[in-house]
């Protein structure tokens, strides 16, 4: 038996934005890889089983689900992904500060736990990524998170 939250309900128009402006979305999740998976797809992001990772694995380009990862895993994969790309991570709890603060851009919710809010560069005051105002930048076509 498995229990899930259900996703927000504007997650898949905020998912369908993030993809417009060309960001990529990488989910990092302690839980079983098969709900994460199932909910990644639920929010119609294309994932194929390949695409889901237990753990941490070196070459974080390929994978779009790494499930049932610890906190130090987490925070392996934000600085791999750091050597190629700017790197924004969401988090709420205490095992997510560590990736919190070594994100170019570490996002939170104001409810998270008080370490978190510490750790994060942008607290969201509405549980909802289309909170966050997003446009391309002018320059290498970075994302800019305003």
């Amino acid at each position: 038996m498995t229990f899930t939250d259900p996703p927000k309900k504007d997650a898949k128009d905020a998912l369908k934005k993030f993809d417009r402006l060309g960001v990529e979305i990488k989910v990092l999740t302690g839980d079983d890889p098969f709900v994460a998976l199932k909910i990644c797809r639920e929010l119609g992001m294309e994932i194929k089983e390949e695409d889901v990772i237990l753990g941490f694995d070196e070459n974080v380009n390929r994978a779009k689900i790494f499930a049932r990862v610890t906190p130090e895993q987490k925070l392996e994969i934000v600085k791999a992904l750091k050597k190629e790309h700017v790197v924004g991570f969401l988090g709420d709890g205490i095992n997510d500060v560590p990736a919190l603060r070594i994100a170019d851009v570490g996002i939170t919710v104001d409810t998270a736990s008080d370490v978190a809010r510490d750790a994060s560069d942008i607290i969201l005051l509405k549980k909802s990524l289309n909170s966050l105002p997003m446009e391309l930048g002018k320059e290498d076509d970075l994302l800019v998170i305003l």
